[in-house]
């Protein structure tokens, strides 16, 4: 009786693996139907205000056994005066049968064509448009079975944020970090990027400290301002104080005698404009203050050059 059972089983084998494997094939088929898949290569681009400038957004296109043969993008103004009719803005064709990448330029002018709030044009006049007002761009594939997909605009759109001259991606040139008046093994994070926002006409928000990046420590990034040209650091702001990754913010004029070992003075805490190519370079000493433990003062300096969009 054993061996039959036995024998039975080694028959039924194939039949168990072949539905195994059929199974993964319809599912790898299924999820290659489904086709227009679009994803934001710089979801987030700042539009710089009185900045006479074109942008270009770049879209990464994933091919499968479905093609996606074109995109929609749809236009949609959010801001401190309302917010507009989400409408159909242009449509990029897709030419490639691989994955691969699209662009689409635009300027000030392209963005508030036919877009109203209120029962108002968007004003032709930039400098009328408030620090944080955006536009929304959303996109809607259509592939070669003919289907339209929409890419969830929280997770694939592209957002133009209006911000000042000094707002968007840097790339970091020169460094150095003294840990308690020794320098760090971490001084050198040359070569990495930080992000840097418009708050309002003259403050900014600098995500990152230093070598550490928010992903390291939710803690890591202050405030600055930037007023004829130089730069200052915020103590607090909204109310809530700025600490670091420490228990309080120093910087060359908050607390000199704890940043000795960093430059201060007039190698320090400025701009420097390049109205040619837009790689403004600014020159950045801060730090932060550790009153428990290793105490002591934490001086990092940073050279970022901007990267144009």
């Amino acid at each position: 009786m054993n061996k039959i059972k036995f024998l039975i089983l080694l028959l039924a084998l194939p039949l168990l693996f072949t539905g195994c494997s059929q199974e993964q094939d319809d599912l790898v088929t299924a999820e290659a139907a489904e086709g227009g898949i679009v994803e934001p290569q710089n979801a987030s681009i700042n539009y710089i205000v009185g900045n006479d400038q074109s942008y270009t957004a770049e879209l990464k296109v994933y091919q499968g056994a479905v093609k996606t043969t074109s995109i929609e993008v749809y236009k949609q103004f959010v801001g401190v005066m309302g917010t507009s009719a989400n409408v159909l803005w242009k449509t990029v064709p897709v030419t490639a049968t691989e994955t691969g990448f699209v662009t689409y330029t635009f300027d000030y002018d392209e963005l508030r064509e036919g877009l109203t709030v209120n029962g108002a044009e968007i004003p032709a006049d930039d400098q009328l448009l408030s620090i944080g007002d955006k536009w929304l761009l959303t996109y809607v594939s259509t592939t070669s079975e003919g289907k339209k997909h929409l890419n969830s605009p929280a997770t694939g759109a592209t957002s133009v944020s209006v911000s000042t001259r000094y707002a968007g991606k840097y790339e970091v040139i020169a460094s150095d970090y003294w840990r308690i008046g020794v320098q760090s093994g971490a001084a050198n994070w040359v070569g990495a990027t930080r992000n840097i926002e418009s708050v309002d006409a003259t403050t900014y928000f600098h995500a990152g400290f230093g070598p550490f990046a928010p992903e390291d420590d939710e803690r890591a990034f202050f405030y600055f301002t930037i007023v004829d040209g130089q730069i200052d650091y915020l103590a607090e702001f909204d109310g809530a104080a700025i600490t670091g990754l420490g228990d309080y913010i120093i910087s060359c004029d908050i607390d000199p005698n704890n940043m000795i070992n960093v430059p201060c003075g007039a190698e320090t805490d400025h701009v420097v404009n390049d109205d040619v190519d837009s790689k403004d370079i600014l020159y950045m000493t801060y730090g932060y203050y550790v009153t428990s433990g290793a105490a002591g003062p934490r001086e990092f300096h940073e050279v970022l050059r901007k990267i144009p969009e």
